[in-house]
């Protein structure tokens, strides 16, 4: 869910965002609008030429797109089903228009600046719902919060609901979250003067509990390794591993101590943390709470068997047996083989280009550090697509691709900056 306290949900009758339904089964999203506008100012913008370190390796990556889409019309053509195509690779068009609109450093602190804001009203939103609080939408008179998958409609006591039966918090606009928690630690160990230190210890402190909160294991350990990495990137910097380590706990612990509940959460989310260790033992089930590797991968690869090369584009088969919470197998069911290993590559290929300049580069240069952020950020996002949910792919959401292209635009930025300051 990407708004907050179900503020502009989809589908509600009286707050959704502006759609059109061509078909019944086809549906522009509001979001269409936005990238489709945000697309043809790039094209006015006539940046055509612009240079951009993984620009050959996303090249391949959009050529074979076209040929999924080609493949996937002649195998499945229908003309309704071409258009839901096109709407459903639209998203992708973002990581052409956001490099071309967003092109100076103080264009990125301020779109970062709007994030964080809303990581924190995401953040409230959430504690909210913990609390037992009404939605913030219930506030202004919402009165649709979802269905069961039986049908039933759901009241606003949804999120506390699936609190008390899960012991698990619902959360609000992850990409947004995680968007935030990245550039917050982007910003803590420049040398820019954009954000506060502590307002950006505010920010990783919040996000990292939110997720915390949630009990998702592909979360907490993605949070985790890049915590990690990142304390041994600023090891030799004590004041800044200082305040980086000893501020967020004490937030995070005073945070903790306003509710009994909030602290039986976070309790339970590292127990679920430590149920990973049942699975490298041997449990594939996790002690029965995990479903991915034996039921939802396995289906996902069943289809994949029968057409592995080239996989099955965005043909019915695919959406079919679809399953973006077994991120791996999707992306082998949508482009096969072949398309895996040219993600592989352009992941690869992108550590590695950003590692050398990041090893190569001055120790004074204000920029380095930045860089191996991004590093940092990237795998993090990997192992979340391996455990949790499709991160990449060509079959991408609104908020997930928009996340990526500002993440890998702000990276292309940062690696020119780099050498030019070298």
């Amino acid at each position: 869910v990407q708004s907050p306290g179900y503020l502009f949900a989809a589908h509600s009758p009286n707050f959704a965002l502006p759609s059109i339904w061509v078909t019944s089964k086809v549906e522009i999203l509001y979001p269409s609008f936005f990238f489709l506008i945000a697309f043809i100012k790039a094209i006015m913008a006539k940046r055509y030429n612009l240079k951009q370190f993984y620009g050959r390796d996303i090249t391949y990556l959009a050529v074979y797109l076209i040929f999924m889409i080609i493949l996937s019309s002649i195998f499945d053509f229908k003309v309704t089903r071409m258009f839901g195509i096109i709407l459903l690779t639209m998203p992708l068009l973002s990581f052409y228009f956001i490099p071309r609109l967003i092109t100076t450093e103080i264009q990125y602190a301020n779109l970062f600046s709007i994030l964080f804001t809303f990581a924190i009203i995401l953040f409230i939103a959430q504690i909210s719902d913990l609390l037992g609080f009404r939605p913030l939408a219930a506030y202004l008179g919402e009165t649709f919060f979802g269905r069961s998958s039986s049908g039933k409609l759901l009241d606003e006591n949804v999120a506390y609901l699936f609190t008390e039966k899960y012991g698990r918090a619902s959360i609000y606009g992850v990409h947004i979250s995680f968007m935030s928690f990245m550039m917050a630690l982007y910003y803590f160990v420049s040398n820019n003067s954009y954000f506060n230190k502590y307002y950006l210890i505010a920010i990783i402190s919040i996000t990292t509990l939110s997720f915390t909160l949630t009990g998702t294991r592909g979360w907490m350990i993605a949070f985790l390794v890049m915590i990690i990495l990142f304390i041994f990137s600023i090891a030799n910097r004590p004041r800044i591993l200082f305040k980086f380590v000893f501020v967020p706990l004490i937030m995070i612990a005073l945070s903790l101590s306003t509710s009994a509940k909030v602290r039986n959460l976070a309790s339970s989310g590292l127990d679920r943390l430590e149920t990973v260790g049942l699975v490298l033992r041997g449990d594939i089930t996790a002690g029965g709470t995990l479903g991915r590797l034996d039921v939802r991968g396995p289906r996902v690869l069943e289809m994949f068997y029968k057409s592995p090369i080239i996989g099955w584009g965005f043909t019915e088969n695919y959406r079919n047996y679809s399953d973006k919470h077994v991120g791996q197998h999707n992306m082998l069911l949508n482009g096969g083989i072949v398309g895996y290993v040219l993600f592989m590559y352009f992941f690869t290929h992108y550590i590695y280009k950003l590692f050398s300049v990041y090893r190569y580069s001055s120790v004074q240069n204000i920029y380095r550090q930045g860089i191996f952020i991004f590093i940092i950020g990237f795998i993090g996002m990997f192992i979340i697509h391996s455990s949790t949910t499709m991160m990449f792919g060509y079959d991408m959401q609104f908020a997930k691709s928009l996340m990526l292209a500002v993440f890998i635009s702000f990276s292309d930025y940062n690696y020119r900056q780099v050498i030019k300051y070298d």
